[in-house]
């Protein structure tokens, strides 16, 4: 897994074990998280 604490890219695409769990703008993951993995994966980048 790769962490960056820069974001400035278009389009975002969350990985887990090799499947895509979300992929979208910023906004969109950070306000509409598909799952739980995605939620928590998000939160723990806000800290």
């Amino acid at each position: 897994m790769i962490l960056t604490k820069h974001l400035a890219a278009d389009e975002i695409v969350i990985i887990e074990k090799g499947e895509i769990q979300q992929k979208g703008n910023k906004e969109d993951i950070l306000n509409s998280p598909a799952n739980d993995f995605v939620k928590y994966f998000t939160a723990s980048q806000l800290i």
